[in-house]
């Protein structure tokens, strides 16, 4: 049987295997698949790498603050747009 790359996303997603960039309308690799998380991803303008981090602390914050206005989390997924430290380093611009 063939299956069709969105098919395959979508198990692969059901399976904690990737995660979808939305605004980059891509799949990327789960970094922990073993373990059940919402992702904030650093996403290089320059040359699109990204970078998975899972801080329990901001994902806590987050379901804090949603909850003072009377909003219930189901999931988190933040993408952050800048430049990573390689891009950074090329145009000699290092923090």
């Amino acid at each position: 049987r063939f299956v069709r790359p969105s098919e395959l996303a979508r198990l692969m997603r059901a399976q904690g295997l990737v995660h979808k960039i939305e605004s980059l309308n891509a799949y990327v690799g789960c970094g922990d698949p073993g373990d059940a998380h919402s992702g904030q991803f650093l996403i290089c303008r320059d040359c699109a790498r990204v970078a998975e981090m899972d801080d329990p602390e901001l994902r806590a914050l987050l379901r804090k603050k949603a909850a003072r206005l009377g909003f219930e989390v189901d999931g988190q997924i933040i993408e952050i747009n800048g430049r990573c430290h390689e891009c950074l380093q090329q145009k000699g611009e290092t923090q």
